[in-house]
């Protein structure tokens, strides 16, 4: 990155470390260390790395570094997803029907997914990213799934959602000082809702959308960002 347009235009860079991401981006002792000593008083994570990391907003708190994101508490609570999906609906943000509750059995997860309707889509409690999420069509990929791709167990639930199948996927960013928000663009997905995880094929401004419907997910968007302050 020593050629980049960041480091280009910034007044002063310093290495944090080797090119691999572990040795570097993603340590945070190191970037809390080499902020301490430049005066830096804010850091902003970027994008991915550690921008929903919880511990390393809460190491930016403890050392009085202004985390330019959501608190530590809020990536916590975003971050599990039973308890975002109540302040959502607190929030009259409207969700998609599922599963009442945590998961913790292949028996739980079979009558939620014939109450709810396959197709499902199954994913585990507390995860940022859309990390772990899948598809299940039917009981026996349901029985697949919870068995060997993440052993659901009662340390680690699940939940499951019903999979919306000709829904457009997008999402917002929003910029907010706990009082007032700025939502800068609503971006939509290409690729089908819910089958990507990490990078993924997307557009500014949207261009499958109405504009009453950019308008509700801005609306949306400000309540939440309101609600997490």
């Amino acid at each position: 990155d020593r050629e980049s347009l960041p480091v280009i235009f910034a007044t002063k860079a310093v290495c944090i470390g080797p090119s691999k991401a572990s040795e570097s981006y993603l340590n945070m002792d190191a970037l809390i260390e080499t902020a301490i000593k430049t005066g830096c008083d804010a850091i902003h994570p970027g994008y991915g790395f550690l921008s929903e990391n919880e511990e390393f907003a809460r190491k930016c708190e403890e050392n009085n570094i202004a985390f330019i994101g959501p608190s530590a508490k809020i990536i916590s609570m975003m971050g599990n997803k039973q308890m975002a999906r109540k302040i959502m609906i607190e929030n009259n943000v409207p969700v998609v029907p599922g599963s009442k509750g945590l998961i913790t059995s292949l028996e739980e997860a079979f009558r939620e997914a014939e109450r709810i309707g396959y197709p499902v889509m199954v994913r585990p409690s507390y995860v940022l990213g859309g990390r772990g999420m899948e598809v299940v069509y039917d009981s026996e990929a349901l029985t697949f799934y919870m068995n060997a791709a993440v052993g659901v167990t009662p340390d680690r639930p699940i939940l499951i959602d019903r999979f919306l199948s000709h829904a457009t996927e997008c999402e917002a960013d929003a910029i907010s000082d706990g009082t007032n928000v700025y939502v800068p663009a609503v971006m939509e997905h290409i690729e089908l809702a819910g089958v990507h995880s990490g990078d993924s094929a997307c557009v500014i401004p949207p261009k499958g959308l109405t504009g009453k419907q950019i308008t509700t997910i801005k609306d949306y968007t400000k309540r939440i960002a309101t609600e997490m302050n």
